[in-house]
């Protein structure tokens, strides 16, 4: 999942900053904790060319298996409303970046702010498509706009994409449990088919509710504390203070913030519908109807795909084969499902052309412009 790069992410520019005093401070200076873009992601950086590779491997079998040509017409036919889509998705996108924009402490939720936010989530979401090193690759640098042109410390930034990681993870249990129960009322889908995406659907479920623990009972650091003793726990402390720092930024929203977490949880689930709509709106431009009951599943289906694929950059070739399975199992079409996987490629291409454009025109590693942040509430001192 890509949580638990994040996750690893937070944890590597802990390593980073073990020679600062703090974890990040809102003025320039010797002390100031290094960017979470360093040499340490090296070996992620090799091993995601390698499932990259794996990726493009499993592409290959699903073009070899499906009728190309035919698939290649049927998307064709999308027309003017592959203008429709990409605005749906839009939406989608505006929805996610309000979700992440409730996880901070101390950035307003008027519309400036979102915009700002809005142009730093295009920036990293394009980097974390077309850079092999994956959710290594745009989170750091989210991390690093956050800081320059928001002027959040990198604590801060790192908490703020770890929680928004979680709550959207969190949005997609529930999103999937919907999906579960929708499937068995198609008569189409099979009960192997019913009992292995349970199975997986409960396998998710764990993975998720034992990353939300290690973050709401401090598990990184008790592990850490226990393990590390003696001197080389007193070489190591700046570390394990800053990552006690990072933890309990984490612990304070999930316990004192309950209002602000449902409210992102809530657009974050309202994300997932949105990408419903994609899918019923592409198959009605491709002339192919279907029921928004077996949308919700096709949808549902391809995310958890995607979640359990997180490894592989941009999920090539398990996207594709996800939609061809699920979409031929509901339709009797696998050319179909092909279609519908290329009408999403093409969404994500002009998706990560607008990305880049933004962040060369918002020339990211140029020259500070940061906003006014307002002050934290007393409620929130624990987060420092």
């Amino acid at each position: 999942m890509p949580i638990l790069q994040i996750w690893v992410l937070a944890i590597l520019s802990v390593f980073n900053s073990t020679t600062s005093s703090e974890l990040g401070t809102p003025e320039d200076g010797q002390n100031e904790a290094r960017p979470p873009v360093q040499r340490q992601y090296a070996f992620a950086f090799r091993m995601k060319h390698l499932y990259l590779i794996a990726g493009v491997a499993g592409l290959g079998i699903v073009a070899a298996t499906t009728d190309i040509g035919q698939s290649a017409a049927i998307a064709q036919r999308v027309g003017w409303g592959f203008l429709v889509i990409l605005g749906i998705f839009a939406i989608e996108f505006l929805v996610d970046v309000i979700s992440w924009q409730y996880t901070f402490e101390n950035i307003p939720t008027r519309p400036k702010w979102t915009y700002r936010l809005w142009q730093i989530k295009m920036i990293g979401e394009a980097l974390n498509l077309v850079l092999a090193a994956g959710h290594f690759g745009g989170e750091p640098v989210k991390a690093l706009l956050l800081k320059k042109r928001v002027g959040l410390t990198y604590g801060e930034a790192i908490a703020s994409l770890v929680l928004a990681r979680t709550v959207i993870t969190m949005s997609l249990v529930i999103f999937l449990a919907f999906g579960l129960l929708a499937a068995a009322g198609i008569p189409q889908i099979g009960d192997a088919e019913r009992t292995a995406a349970a199975f997986g659907f409960g396998g998710f479920c764990i993975a998720i509710a034992l990353f939300f623990l290690i973050q709401r009972l401090r598990l990184t650091s008790v592990v850490t504390r226990t393990i590390f003793r003696g001197r080389l726990a007193a070489k190591l402390a700046p570390m394990l203070e800053h990552l006690h720092k990072l933890e309990n930024r984490l612990v304070t929203f999930y316990t004192q913030r309950p209002l602000k977490l449902a409210i992102s949880l809530a657009f974050a689930f309202s994300n997932w519908v949105f990408g419903v709509t994609t899918i019923y709106f592409t198959f009605y431009f491709l002339g192919h109807d279907v029921t928004f009951q077996e949308a919700w599943v096709i949808e549902a289906f391809t995310q958890m795909v995607r979640a359990s694929t997180f490894f592989i950059p941009a999920s090539i070739g398990a996207q594709e084969s996800a939609f061809v399975l699920v979409i031929t199992a509901i339709t009797g079409n696998p050319a179909l499902g092909l279609a519908v996987a290329i009408v999403r490629r093409g969404r994500e291409i002009v998706w990560i052309c607008l990305g880049l454009a933004i962040g060369w025109r918002m020339e990211a590693f140029g020259p500070t412009n940061k906003m006014q942040l307002k002050p934290s509430k007393p409620k929130g001192a624990a987060l420092t």
